[in-house]
C-alpha cells in the first residue's frame, strides 16, 4: 500500500514539476517574442546603415 502511495505522489510531482516548466517556458517565449517584434518594428521605422559585407569585399 505505501508503494502505491509513492507512486502517486511521484506521478503527481512530476506532473506539477511539467506544468511549471512548461507555463514558465511559455511566458518567457512570449517575452522574447514580444521584445524581437518590437527591435522588427523599430528597425522598420529608423533603419541603421549596415556595414559592407566584409567577405564581398574580399572577393
Amino acid at each position: 500500500m505505501i508503494g502505491n502511495y509513492f507512486w502517486l505522489l511521484l506521478t503527481l510531482a512530476c506532473i506539477v514539476w511539467y506544468s511549471v516548466v512548461t507555463v514558465y517556458v511559455g511566458i518567457r517565449g512570449a517575452m522574447d517574442i514580444k521584445s524581437m517584434l518590437a527591435r522588427l518594428s523599430a528597425l522598420q521605422k529608423d533603419p541603421e546603415p549596415t556595414p559592407p559585407n566584409e567577405d564581398i569585399a574580399k572577393k
